[in-house]
């Protein structure tokens, strides 16, 4: 009987700094995600464009004029003077009326745009902006790019959004 020598190779090991790395996902899905991304982007630039346009001459307008609005923007100055990020307090009486998120995000923007009515209206736009993105995104599942795309646009039309 004849033995024959059985040759396995080593394992491949990749580079320690490679830099082709493919996302945890298959190739497949990523390629399909990255055409669809291709594909809308002109809807996507469009979305935004419109958003912008409607959302942005309100930035700056002075002064705050809700009373929820005038209300949030204290207490976040109150948690920046006391340097507290936990515990909100309006008045100096604890507020645990909100989730802290919308109060955390107007305080990074503070601190990256100074405290003013731009910087306090500036997340609620981005978070506007990033609803009409989900709304195209989930339109588009259902109905196609056309329908994602007014999908998107009416909400700019309710005076709650706006």
């Amino acid at each position: 009987m004849e033995t024959r020598d059985i040759h396995i190779p080593p394992p491949e090991v990749a580079p320690p700094f490679a830099t082709n790395i493919e996302p945890s996902v298959d190739s497949a899905t990523w390629r399909i995600v990255r055409r669809r991304l291709l594909d809308a982007r002109i809807e996507i630039i469009l979305i935004i464009a419109l958003g912008v346009a409607v959302f942005a001459p309100g930035l700056a307008r002075a002064p705050l004029l809700d009373w929820d609005e005038a209300t949030y923007v204290q207490i976040v100055r109150e948690s920046i003077t006391s340097r507290n990020y936990l515990d909100f307090s309006w008045n100096g009486a604890p507020y645990l009326k909100k989730p802290p998120m919308l109060f955390w995000v107007v305080a990074g923007s503070f601190k990256a745009f100074g405290e003013s009515e731009f910087a306090a209206r500036l997340p609620s736009m981005i978070c506007a902006l990033l609803t009409m993105l989900l709304l195209y995104a989930s339109a588009c599942e259902v109905g196609g790019r056309i329908s994602g795309t007014f999908a998107a646009i009416i909400p700019l039309g309710f005076y709650f959004f706006v």
